[in-house]
């Protein structure tokens, strides 16, 4: 596996919500880490529909969960 990525949109709460999430397992050939399954970049973007104001926000991390544990169209907003 390469890269994947699932995005969604809500609207609640008087806000809308977009996330993405993009998943890879391409450093498994250059990192010697024991468990290191997948990467992930989180991205979320907020904007409040009363004052238009738009806050967004980017993680990143790792986790042990391989492509088929952690598939990123089914489980990504669980992190």
């Amino acid at each position: 596996m390469d890269f994947q990525t699932a995005k969604t949109t809500d609207k609640s709460r008087g806000r809308i919500e977009e996330r993405a999430i993009t998943v890879g397992n391409l450093l498994n050939d250059y990192l010697d880490w024991l468990y290191l399954g997948q990467v992930f970049k989180l991205e979320r973007r907020f904007t409040h529909l009363a004052s238009g104001k738009v806050y967004s926000d980017i993680q990143y991390g790792i986790t042990s969960l391989s492509g088929q544990e952690g598939n990123c169209s089914k489980c990504c907003w669980c992190i």
